[in-house]
């Protein structure tokens, strides 16, 4: 079947494990931006563009340019009128309210350097509409910013491609990809890893490569998630920047996702999300986890995230951009019939956003 991994013919082999694929060697590489560097990139600034401009975001443009002044100021001003015309954390897919199986593309954990980590499964989603999935795709990069504790920056990024086929083959929505990312999040991305890309998918990689930056490459790593099989590599890739129960949440989403029963009537729901950021001492929430766990293979895995990361969620709505609010309350209970506890988690609490 086109997109199928299962059969062991995965288009890359499995990475051997080194120290380069932790996140916390790489941070210790990264090019050091003193504060009279920054300072001094600042004065070449407007004043209305200095003021936007925080020194994290400073350093993460002038290591992006190598240390080119000059074309940093320029990318920080493009992004900077980008961010002024797209308002980009209020930005979310219209799709998404309308089906929630729209995308399967969100924040579910944190790694041990306390980065947002980042899941997506391409045998879920139905939309493969180019704006659409832009829109989504620069949500969920708000997301993972909007959680980001003090001091990070950066986030982990799995990208399962169970489910890659003739359907996901489109260069236009790959380039959208690393248009946005490289123009207007640089050095945002700490690691990715490509789990499971079919032979089909080679053909593609080779189309994109050549327009990817080397150092985002490096941050890359390629391996196989068996149905059935071993898959100690997976683990401790994983395990080189991540707890055990978030290794452990992983394994069992991507688990999860290859059996057919569960994906087909699985989706990522944002009125659960918003709720628990809204009201998380609501019977409803609790209830609406119970029906998630209900919903697994399993019995006990929750598809929403980690158990840290949704502590972190729980009554902080300030750790989720304006546009999960956005979807969670565009989503009609009509939308979701075949769901009947979404009528009662799409409730607004009092003074919430």
């Amino acid at each position: 079947m086109p997109g199928s991994s299962d059969d062991g013919r995965d288009a890359f082999p499995e990475a051997d494990g080194d120290d380069s694929l932790q996140t916390d060697v790489r941070e210790s590489n990264k090019l050091k931006i003193s504060d009279e560097e920054v300072e001094q990139l600042r004065s070449q600034l407007s004043e209305a563009d200095s003021a936007q401009c925080d020194a994290a975001m400073i350093r993460r443009f002038i290591r992006a340019c190598g240390g080119d002044h000059r074309q940093a100021v320029k990318r920080l001003h493009e992004t900077l009128i980008w961010q002024a015309e797209e308002r980009p954390s209020h930005l979310h897919c219209p799709a998404c309210p309308k089906d929630a199986k729209s995308h399967y593309m969100q924040v579910v954990a944190f790694d041990r350097g306390r980065r947002p980590a980042i899941y997506s499964c391409l045998s879920i989603p139905t939309n493969h509409a180019l704006e659409d999935n832009r829109l989504h795709m620069i949500s969920i990069f708000e997301q993972a910013i909007a959680v980001m504790p003090p001091g990070v920056e950066d986030w982990v990024w799995v990208l399962d491609m169970h489910g890659f086929g003739l359907k996901n083959i489109d260069p236009r929505l790959a380039f959208a990809f690393l248009k946005v990312s490289a123009a207007h999040y640089p050095e945002r991305l700490a690691q990715a890893y490509i789990v499971s890309a079919p032979r089909v998918f080679h053909g593609f990689w080779k189309t994109i490569a050549p327009f990817i930056d080397p150092k985002t490459k490096s941050k890359i790593w390629f391996g196989a998630f068996h149905k059935h099989g071993d898959n100690a590599k997976v683990r401790a890739a994983l395990a080189k920047n991540m707890d055990g129960p978030t290794v452990d949440w992983f394994m069992r989403e991507m688990e999860e996702n290859r059996h057919k029963s569960v994906a087909k009537h699985k989706h990522y729901w944002y009125p659960d999300l918003a709720a628990l950021a809204r009201d998380p001492g609501s019977p409803a929430v609790a209830q609406a986890r119970d029906r998630r766990l209900g919903m697994s293979h399993t019995g006990a895995h929750d598809f929403l995230g980690t158990e840290a990361y949704l502590a972190e969620i729980a009554g902080r709505p300030e750790r989720l951009p304006p546009s999960v609010f956005a979807v969670a309350d565009a989503t009609l209970p009509d939308k979701a019939s075949h769901h009947p506890h979404f009528a009662k988690l799409h409730h607004r609490s009092p003074g919430s956003p």
